[in-house]
């Protein structure tokens, strides 16, 4: 009779390449490739107002709750509405590194009141953001920034958004 001797070493290892193999092919690409927690994209949000560091906080002109939102979708499109116009950009985010650039704004500058010029000019400038709690900071300068809070009421700006550019994910 022929006696067969198993090296147990080797059995283990083929045994955790085989259940390695399994699990990754296995795995949700698309999950994979996005960050664990990206808690910016998919609110819309309201600006505040424009910020430093030194904690000062100036409301946006005209203040009313149609101006001055701005929604980052999965799909790396932002849509958003100046004092009066409305835009839509691509951005770019790192969670690990925390920053977040905002591209050529497709919008007009026709009719902009009071701050919309100065905000359109602050978006295209961001380079990081800060998120916590219910509060979105993102900086254009090393100490300035937009300071947003989710929108009370998004009803109207889905729905202006989606007849101008079409049905898009939320």
């Amino acid at each position: 009779m022929k006696t067969t001797h198993i090296n147990h070493n080797v059995l283990k290892v083929q045994l955790i390449i085989a259940a390695l193999s399994f699990l990754i092919a296995n795995c949700d690409r698309s999950e994979q490739l996005l960050p664990p927690d990206q808690p910016l994209v998919g609110t819309v949000w309201k600006l505040e107002g424009f910020g430093a560091d030194n904690n000062t906080l100036t409301v946006a002109q005209p203040h009313n709750e149609e101006s001055y939102l701005l929604h980052l979708q999965k799909n790396v499109n932002a849509f958003g509405i100046t004092s009066v116009n409305t835009f839509r950009a691509e951005y770019k985010v790192d969670t690990t590194l925390g920053t977040l650039t905002i591209g050529l704004l497709g919008t007009t500058k026709i009719n902009e009141q009071q701050d919309g010029q100065r905000y359109v000019d602050c978006l295209s400038r961001i380079k990081r953001y800060q998120h916590d709690d219910a509060t979105l900071r993102l900086y254009y300068s090393d100490t300035e920034y937009l300071q947003y809070r989710p929108a009370t009421d998004d009803t109207s700006f889905r729905k202006k958004i989606t007849e101008l550019f079409g049905e898009i994910v939320w």
